[in-house]
């Protein structure tokens, strides 16, 4: 990302003049102190502005020497840094752990403090800040903070801050950090995973042969209405002539299920709900698929961003989740590469309005694919802090005040929201019900024919 000129000159003057503005003020203060002693030649003026000033040239050399002495340490030195933050995700309310080992000069000016400082940010979400001060010499430290939001939050750099002790001055050092922490989605019911390690694993249920023997002399001709999914190419490569492999189990069948989910950027949705609502939507399909692969079933799986569609089955639960929590909004969604089958049964999840939702619907209907799309209905909260102004000067449906227009924003994009959701339901659904609680004679469990497209809310 290219930073502009006005940014390159300002972040130039920063690293000649790390002032803070605390320690800016100071020194503007330093100066007109010590210039109104010296106009009114009052002694204990000019004392105390000599002295408020060489604090401020104390801390602006000091920090140019502190930095210049961790700069060469620290890239003469890469190995003196070293930091691991966890491969596995975690679930919401779960604390990550960042394990940090980094050794500091043992001398350094005194009245000066080192601290670590690592930003990890996701699209939408305030970033996970983890910060630790340091001390001179060797520092083994675990800095725990808690993920509260799906997302994958990602680094590029971490910086070591060195500042003196009143703050008045302030410079960063950038390390490279190529690293990611994963916060899955909550998905209630589904936290336990299994564990496929290389050693005490369950083994494959279709196994592969081993023996090169076999793999030739087990066979016979191929005839038009056998299994394809049979035959021994190795054969068809060194012969020419098709042979269907024999002995063996018939391979699982293909999967027909199809989940989209659909996060193509909705215009409609107020700013500040939409990592939420974004958050579940991708909840909802993530149990939703945890519940049908939880009986050892495979489905595909396509979201904005995968080239094609991708199988998950129980063994791939945890790959799941991961895909799930980094799922964005999306302003230009890509095409989709959708697989190739004569059968398919489509699952959309997706939000009214959504600007790619008719791309999917249509391209499953001229397939010949049956077709279910899933609404997420939003819940609208309003503001419920009122100061004492908007208290006392209220206004009905104007809102002349801060939280009265946003609470007027939120009831007018609250009425939006439920219009385009019943034109929606108009437009796609043959019928109308809930997905999740739905009544028995409800249309949930109605057979879908090819081409046919169902809609609900949920």
């Amino acid at each position: 990302m290219q930073k502009s000129p006005e940014l390159n000159i300002r972040i130039r003057i920063g690293r000649i003049f790390p002032f803070t503005v605390r320690g800016l003020a100071f020194f503007l203060l330093s100066v007109l102190i010590t210039v109104l002693g010296y106009i009114r030649m009052d002694l204990a003026s000019l004392l105390w502005g000599c002295a408020f000033f060489l604090i401020s040239l104390y801390s602006f050399i000091g920090n140019h020497i502190v930095k210049h002495i961790l700069s060469r340490f620290l890239f003469n030195t890469p190995e003196s840094v070293n930091i691991s933050v966890p491969y596995r995700g975690v679930f919401p309310g779960e604390n990550i752990s960042l394990r940090l080992r980094i050794e500091l000069p043992r001398v350094i000016l005194p009245g000066f403090m080192i601290n670590f400082l690592c930003r990890m940010h996701f699209p939408g979400r305030a970033p996970l800040v983890f910060n630790a001060e340091l001390k001179r010499g060797i520092n083994e430290t675990f800095i725990t903070k808690k993920g509260e939001y799906r997302g994958i939050y990602k680094s590029r750099v971490v910086s070591v801050v060195c500042r003196d002790i009143l703050k008045f001055t302030e410079s960063v050092i950038n390390l490279e950090f190529s690293e990611a922490v994963v916060v899955y989605p909550f998905l209630a019911g589904h936290r336990e995973m299994p564990d496929y390690s290389e050693e005490g694993g369950e083994s494959s249920r279709y196994s592969v042969r081993k023996r090169r023997s076999d793999e030739l002399l087990e066979v016979r001709k191929y005839f038009p209405g056998d299994d394809v999914r049979k035959l021994n190419w190795k054969i068809f490569a060194h012969t020419g002539e098709l042979f269907l492999r024999v002995g063996e189990e018939t391979p699982p069948p293909l999967s027909e299920i199809l989940f989209i989910l659909d996060s193509g950027l909705n215009a409609g949705i107020p700013e500040k709900l939409r990592a939420d609502y974004l958050d579940a939507i991708v909840e909802e399909c993530g149990l939703n698929i945890m519940e049908l692969i939880s009986g050892g079933s495979e489905v595909l799986f396509l979201f904005h961003g995968a080239e094609q569609a991708v199988p998950v089955n129980p063994e791939k639960s945890e790959y799941l989740l991961r895909m799930l929590s980094g799922v964005t909004w999306q302003r230009n969604p890509e095409k989709a590469n959708f697989p190739v089958r004569k059968k398919m049964h489509v699952i959309i999840f997706s939000s009214p309005g959504s600007p790619s939702l008719e791309y999917y619907v249509k391209s499953s209907v001229n397939r010949g694919w049956a077709a279910t799309i899933y609404f997420k209905t939003l819940i609208f909260n309003k503001l419920e802090k009122r100061g004492f102004k908007d208290f006392i000067f209220r206004t009905g449906s104007k809102g002349r005040t801060k939280y009265g227009r946003a609470n007027y924003n939120l009831k007018q994009a609250e009425k939006a929201f439920k219009e385009v959701l019943n034109a929606e339901l108009s437009k796609y659904g043959k019928f109308r019900g809930t997905f999740r609680g739905a009544d028995k004679d409800s249309n949930r469990g109605s057979r879908f024919k090819k081409g046919r497209v169902n809609a609900y809310k949920i």
